[in-house]
């Protein structure tokens, strides 16, 4: 085949340029592979040769050729026995509109001077061959969401001759967002911002008040993704439908104030926000919309008023991968997971006496909708033309804990017995973990867009792909992930999402709000009467575990203690 006739292939085609936006400074490569049907040759004229000029009217294809010689040379090749049915594909903006590809069935052929003539119909892009192939990697997707806000190292994403236009900022300064019940402006995402709140949520909350604020929520993330997807349009079958992630950054902290008022069992969950990146699609053959967001899940069961804040630290190590089978889930699997380091910031208690177990969750997630055959994605929204939705989700950290509050207990939390000498006035029993889950799952929305092909796919369905659960240690301690009994500590201030201690350490004398402490690395209230009554009766001996040294500053009327 000479070069004026390339592109004419009887087996397969290459339709869109490899690594398209290299020189952007983003690494994404997306490709689609068309087989031809064997007695229908593809001709995709941007890869032709020698080629002058294309004039496209409503039932032609005029192809102008340097030459007459060419012209003749070129027909030859085409159809050496005759051969005049092939489909042709062209972006020629005279045939199309902008960033736009079209496919016609040509019937014939005619030969004039230096032209050729095709006699074409228009064809369904999804018509001209037997099977695509689709593939989609961007093997840098980064950002960063926090505070204080930093320039983005991400080049500015370009306009596609393929397909997407956003033009998304991966900075997000989310310090101080209302969380729940939700405040779009705080965010500064009018066209971003999406809610998914569980249905009744509002009737739950009759007679109580949430408030859930992001007092500070830091991420820096950076991920190769991809997507493979093969479907055979005339068969009526998707063989292939694989995502993909790899980690090569992941630092996060969620530091949450939490307030609370009135009698509440409630669950809810819901996407806080979706930013769309740069997707891959062609008009009237499939669509490809990759998102990044951040859902939010809690459930409560509370009893009275809490003013609380809580929040962890994590990161998950580079290489960790998640590889999901779209069609078979069972063929899915992830690597690198338990990997995970995560580190509890002090819970703090900024009021009210409360019985309560919470659960919280931050969770980021990446995303992909796939059309096909159609439409194309929504870029900030849930299109009703997406057809499937394949999500990958990273509860990082998932927050559990029971909180019930008990008065005048020991350093177990144990009402104070004869045997107590020393006591708490308030301390709470927490039972508590922290959590790591990494979980795929897959939305088919609208069957039609793939039977509208004869596509059959699989049902819907989730599955996690790792997970790990640890004792909480509330106080930020390590050592104290085996204590349940804590009481609030006077503080210098509270903890930050930025700063896992604080910059004073609790003290260890017990208060009415501050930081949690492990009951047994505080100051109790002395029963002074009782350890006087023991000492007089013990020969001038203090009871097991009480020192001169704790009682000082004690009023002790007879006689003087002093350290034995």
């Amino acid at each position: 085949m000479d070069t004026a006739s390339r592109g004419l292939n009887p087996s397969f085609l290459i339709l869109n340029i490899l690594n398209k936006f290299a020189d952007a400074g983003n690494s994404i490569v997306a490709s689609v592979t068309v087989e031809a049907h064997s007695e229908r040759p593809i001709l995709l004229l941007e890869e032709m040769g020698l080629l002058h000029s294309v004039v496209c009217q409503a039932s032609t294809i005029t192809l102008v050729m340097p030459s007459g010689e060419i012209a003749n040379t070129t027909l030859m090749a085409w159809a050496p026995n005759g051969r005049t049915a092939f489909n042709i594909i062209t972006s020629h903006p005279g045939c199309n509109a902008a960033n736009e590809r079209g496919a016609w069935s040509v019937s014939f052929i005619k030969p004039h001077g230096r032209s050729i003539i095709l006699f074409v119909s228009a064809l369904p892009l999804h018509e001209v061959g037997r099977t695509f192939d689709i593939s989609f990697r961007h093997s840098s997707l980064g950002g960063y969401w926090g505070t204080p806000m930093q320039t983005s190292t991400d080049a500015t994403l370009v306009e596609r001759d393929f397909g997407s236009t956003s033009n998304p900022s991966y900075d997000k300064d989310l310090s101080g967002t209302e969380i729940f019940p939700g405040n779009s402006s705080s965010l500064g995402l009018a066209s971003d911002i999406i809610q998914h709140l569980t249905p009744g949520y509002t009737r739950q909350l009759t007679g109580a008040s949430v408030e859930i604020t992001c007092a500070e929520c830091v991420s820096h993330f950076n991920f190769t993704i991809g997507v493979d997807f093969t479907f055979t349009a005339g068969i009526g079958n998707v063989s292939t439908a694989l995502m993909f992630a790899t980690v090569n950054r992941f630092e996060q902290s969620v530091f949450l104030d939490i307030k609370v008022g009135g009698d509440l069992q409630v669950d809810f969950e819901f996407d806080l926000i979706k930013i769309p990146i740069e997707g891959f699609q062609i008009p009237t053959l499939f669509a490809i919309g990759p998102f990044i967001g951040l859902g939010v899940q809690f459930n409560f069961t509370l009893t009275g008023e809490v003013d609380l804040k809580v929040g962890a630290n994590a990161s998950i190590p580079a290489n960790a991968n998640a590889n999901l089978d779209l069609i078979n889930p069972s063929n899915s699997s992830a690597n690198g997971w338990d990997g995970i380091s995560f580190q509890m910031i002090p819970l703090r208690l900024d009021g009210g006496a409360p019985n309560f177990t919470i659960g919280a969750a931050v969770a980021p997630f990446l995303e992909f909708e796939i059309t096909v055959g159609g439409g194309g994605i929504t870029q900030g929204t849930n299109s009703t033309e997406v057809g499937l939705e394949a999500r990958l989700t990273q509860t990082t950290p998932a927050i559990e804990f029971d909180f019930v509050t008990h008065s005048n207990v020991n350093s177990a939390c144990e009402p104070a017995g004869d045997a107590d000498f020393s006591f708490f006035s308030n301390a709470y029993t927490v039972d508590s973990s922290l959590g790591l889950l990494t979980a795929a799952g897959v939305q088919l929305n609208d069957a039609g867009v793939f039977e509208n092909l004869g596509l059959d796919f699989a049902t819907s369905w989730s599955k996690t792909l790792f997970q790990y659960n640890s004792r909480l240690p509330l106080s930020g301690k390590q050592s104290d992930s085996n204590q349940t009994c804590f009481v609030l500590a006077e503080d210098a201030g509270s903890a930050s999402a930025t700063r896992a201690n604080l910059d004073a350490s609790p003290s260890q004398h017990p208060a009415a709000t501050g930081t949690l402490l492990a009951a047994a690395s505080a100051i109790p209230t002395y029963d002074i009467s009782k350890i006087q009554s023991y000492y007089d009766s013990h020969g001038h001996t203090l009871p097991p575990g009480i020192t001169a040294e704790m009682l000082s500053g004690s009023v002790f009327t007879r006689p003087p203690l002093s350290p034995l």
